[in-house]
């Protein structure tokens, strides 16, 4: 089989260049493969992919707030959290938390990761414990047992499961070892050195096959740890703490934002950094992944490429169909010099597996998100 030629091919007007100095009047479309990392093109049009007039089927962006929903753990004290998001290898859940955890829960069906979207407060789990506050992720392997316990005030989290494998750290290449996360920020459990309420009874709660089955002992069976060692640990580190890779003359694309990897999706943060210079693309190409379904959940700050969306709502965009900045982000972020920096804090999740929404999503969603794109003034640039 004779394979296509590596080296780019160019037709008609174009840029020398991806993402710089366009054509008079022109926009530029990438159509990329594996998730940015593999083949890629670029066309120049004269008219945005979003100045659609009409969306008649599911493929379309979505919007969802997920602050607006009453996550069933506030009401029923055996529920773990409110799953919103699903495929057969990546489901999204929230948890509401007012209180501690009355009992300890192992997930056996897959690895999760948890983004603290509000909150302070501590996780005990049979390595040992360590406290969290707003920003941090923790990682925690299949088959650990642990609960979270919040220190007096509301905590929201985000539940990321990965049901297929374990979630890894990105390859760095030629950023190195210390790039983005360094290591010594990394924290593990510390075993505590006092055991309490030997004597009560305990409940650990068990996932499998997403149901739960109830153990119950006469003693703690978490904090009976005197030891470990190993590397299939629980971990922690804080999305304040990654470092944005960025270049002043190139728009980097998102892969570049790339946090934690499974086999089937990808977890990336969005964290503030300096913005390329003024005669670059600035704010997000329009693009399509065309193999990845790519959901942003709104931590803080404000997306300088959306408009108009509180914290704790999230983008839905399908792969498939094309999308991109919204207008208002050309007039605020990509004609003005005076902006230096982006502010934003997100946590990206693409999927290669097209994602499904439960009905508890369904009732937080904006169903208009799909008209905020209008023709966009030409050129750009």
């Amino acid at each position: 089989m004779v394979k296509p030629p590596l080296f780019p091919k160019v037709e008609g007007k174009t840029s020398r260049q991806a993402h710089t100095n366009l054509p008079e009047g022109t926009i530029e479309l990438e159509r990329g493969r594996k998730g940015f990392f593999g083949r890629v093109s670029h066309l120049y049009k004269t008219n945005a992919p979003t100045a659609w007039t009409d969306i008649k089927g599911d493929l379309k962006p979505r919007s969802f707030n997920f602050d607006k929903i009453k996550t069933k753990d506030l009401s029923d004290k055996n529920e773990i959290y409110t799953t919103l998001m699903y495929n057969s290898e990546c489901r999204v859940s929230i948890s509401r938390r007012t209180s501690e955890m009355p009992y300890y829960f192992r997930n056996s069906d897959g690895d999760e990761t948890i983004f603290i979207h509000e909150g302070r407060g501590m996780m005990e789990s049979d390595y040992g414990n360590f406290e969290y506050e707003e920003g941090d992720y923790i990682v925690i392997p299949r088959g650990t047992s642990y609960r979270l316990i919040p220190y007096n005030e509301s905590n929201f989290y985000l539940f990321i499961e990965a049901t297929d494998s374990v979630f890894e750290f990105p390859e760095r290449g030629m950023l190195g070892p210390n790039a983005q996360i360094d290591p010594a920020m990394i924290e593990t459990p510390k075993i505590p050195e006092v055991i309490s309420r030997e004597n009560e009874e305990w409940e650990i709660k068990i996932k499998r096959w997403n149901k739960l089955t109830s153990v119950f002992y006469p003693h703690n069976p978490v904090q009976d740890t005197i030891g470990w060692q190993g590397t299939n640990i629980p971990m922690k580190f804080s999305i304040n703490d990654f470092k944005a890779v960025s270049s002043e003359k190139y728009h980097l694309p998102p892969s570049v934002h790339t946090t934690l990897t499974a086999p089937s999706f990808v977890i990336c943060s969005f964290v503030p950094r300096p913005l390329e210079d003024i005669s670059v693309l600035r704010i997000p190409f329009y693009h399509s992944n065309i193999e990845f379904d790519e959901v942003i959940f709104y931590h803080d700050g404000e997306f300088f490429s959306r408009h108009g969306l509180d914290k704790a709502s999230i983008t839905y965009h399908p792969g498939g169909i094309e999308h991109g900045p919204q207008p208002e982000a050309f007039e605020k972020v990509q004609k003005n010099s005076n902006i230096k920096r982006t502010n934003e804090k997100a946590v990206m999740i693409d999927s290669r597996k097209p994602l499904l929404f439960t009905d508890e999503a369904l009732v937080s969603e904006n169903n208009d998100y799909w008209r905020s794109w209008k023709e966009i003034a030409k050129p750009h640039i």
